[in-house]
C-alpha cells in the first residue's frame, strides 16, 4: 500500500489592519459604549519602529483603519480635541502579527465649566518605538567628563613628580 505522504503547509501571511478613533466617554470608563459618540476630526499619529507612518483622522460614526501593515509594534497618538480632557492614556502601544485587525479607541470626557484645560505635547512624528536611549548619551557625555578631569590629574601628577625628581 502506498504510503501517505504530507502536504506543505502554506502559511498565510496577510497584511494587517489597525482601527483607531475617538469617542466621547460618557460613563468615563475608556472603553466605547453603546450611545457614546463618535468624535471627529481628531488626528491620530501612527508610528511605526522606523518614525511616522501616517496620520488617521477620527471620523464621525465610525473607526478609521489603516490597511497593509507589516508585522510589528506601533504606537498611536494624539492630542485632547478641543473642549475634551482624556478618559484614559492618549499614547498606545500595539503589537500586530499577520492577518489581525485591531481596533484601538480613545476615550474623552467634555470639559466642565469648572475645569481648566492642561496643554497636551504635540507628538514628535519622528519619534520611534523601543527604549527610551537618552541616558546612554548622558551617561557617554558624564564618562568622558571624567575620563579628561582624569586625563589632566595625571598630567598634573606627572609634572609635579618631575619638578620634585629634578630637584632631588
Amino acid at each position: 500500500a502506498p504510503t501517505p505522504t504530507a502536504s506543505p503547509v502554506v502559511e498565510d501571511r496577510r497584511p494587517s489592519v489597525l482601527c483607531t478613533g475617538a469617542f466621547e466617554d460618557r460613563n468615563r470608563d475608556d472603553a466605547k459604549a453603546d450611545g457614546e459618540p463618535w468624535i471627529a476630526g481628531v488626528p491620530i499619529y501612527l508610528i511605526d519602529g522606523r518614525g511616522w507612518k501616517a496620520t488617521l483622522i477620527s471620523e464621525a460614526g465610525q473607526a478609521v483603519c489603516a490597511r497593509d501593515l507589516e508585522p510589528g509594534a506601533y504606537l498611536l497618538v494624539l492630542e485632547s480635541p478641543a473642549g475634551y480632557q482624556p478618559s484614559g492614556p492618549t499614547r498606545r502601544e500595539v503589537w500586530l502579527s499577520w492577518n489581525t485587525e485591531t481596533t484601538v479607541l480613545f476615550g474623552f470626557q467634555p470639559l466642565s465649566a469648572s475645569t481648566v484645560p492642561t496643554p497636551t505635547p504635540t507628538p514628535a512624528p519622528v519619534a520611534s518605538i523601543g527604549a527610551d536611549l537618552a541616558w546612554l548619551g548622558e551617561g557617554l557625555m558624564l564618562g568622558a567628563g571624567f575620563m579628561g578631569l582624569l586625563l589632566v590629574g595625571i598630567a598634573i601628577g606627572y609634572f609635579i613628580g618631575q619638578r620634585s625628581a629634578r630637584s632631588r
